[in-house]
């Protein structure tokens, strides 16, 4: 667990640091997409939209990190 936690702060410190405030918003802090995007300035969309990019380029950087193919 130590290590895996260890390769999401690499992971998302590697992405647009919008991005990685997002996921870390959402999925860390526990914010609803309305919050995030109020707290941005931005759309509950354009929160959506960023979320699931995020979530995708994540799935794969985990799957390369785990030796698993895609």
């Amino acid at each position: 667990e130590v290590e895996l936690r260890a390769w999401l702060r690499e992971a998302l410190a590697g992405m647009n640091p919008r991005s990685a405030e997002v996921f870390t918003l959402k999925h860390l802090e526990g914010y609803s997409n309305r919050e995030i995007a109020e707290s941005l300035k931005t759309s509950p969309g354009v929160i959506a939209v960023t979320l699931h990019r995020t979530r995708l380029r994540l799935q794969k950087e985990i799957q390369a990190f785990l030796g698993e193919k895609p």
